[in-house]
């Protein structure tokens, strides 16, 4: 397996043990409030970075060019999670800006999303086929 493919495996199977343990945890607690973190973590993280290590396994050439290691860091940047996010929470934060753009880019919080909320001139950007899932947005 080339190193490229390998990353994406490894990866993978990375992301597919968080998401099974975080299922396990959450049905042995009844508590399902991360269940959008655990789909994601099981669709984005361990079916999309399976499915590239797959691609640059059977076509060699693409793992061989440069845009191969930015597309590995850039979808597993992708692959954010939290429980919270605040952007622009104090009265002074100004000008702030979230950009979640590219298909396999996720935000994902499993409570709330809080977008300049007491500063002001704050801003989130959703492009490109970017996605953000939370409980409750407030923007």
């Amino acid at each position: 397996m080339n190193r490229i493919a390998g990353n994406f495996m490894k990866a993978a199977v990375l992301y597919g043990l968080a998401g099974i343990i975080l299922g396990i945890v959450m049905a042995g607690s009844h508590d399902f409030a991360m269940s959008s973190v655990h789909a994601h973590l099981s669709l984005l993280g361990w079916t999309s970075m399976a499915i590239c290590g797959l691609y640059y396994q059977f076509v060699p050439q693409a793992a061989e060019m440069g845009v191969a290691k930015v597309h590995f860091w850039l979808a597993n940047a992708g692959v954010v999670a939290g429980n919270v996010g605040v952007l622009g929470n104090a009265a002074a934060s100004k000008n702030n800006t979230a950009v979640v753009t590219g298909v396999g880019s996720v935000w994902t919080n499993s409570g709330d999303l809080y977008i300049g909320r007491n500063g002001s001139s704050n801003s989130l950007t959703i492009s490109d086929g970017g996605q953000v899932a939370n409980g409750y947005g407030y923007v």
